[in-house]
């Protein structure tokens, strides 16, 4: 019991990082979408995209708690979004 308590604390931890990240990646795309900017940014930003969806999909596989799992599709479809809209932005350029 203490066991999975301790991996439900875990996760909860690593969704409230997600949900810091995915902030963070929003902020980066608004300030690289005011700029022109060069295909190295927009490669970083799909790094970090491919990074957080992995992140993302270890979380979900990792907790059966029906409540995180919504939390953690809610933040993957986000993260589809905003994949979308930096590939928007690279083919505008």
């Amino acid at each position: 019991k203490c066991l999975i308590y301790t991996e439900k604390c875990l996760i909860s931890t690593q969704v409230a990082d997600l949900h810091r990240e995915v902030s963070d990646l929003h902020g980066e795309k608004c300030l690289i979408s005011t700029q022109v900017f060069d295909s190295t940014q927009v490669s970083d930003l799909h790094r970090e995209v491919s990074d957080l969806r992995v992140h993302l999909h270890k979380c979900l596989i990792s907790t059966q708690v029906s409540d995180l799992h919504r939390e953690v599709s809610d933040l993957h479809r986000e993260v589809s979004d905003l994949h979308r809209e930096v590939s928007d932005l690279h083919t505008s350029v």
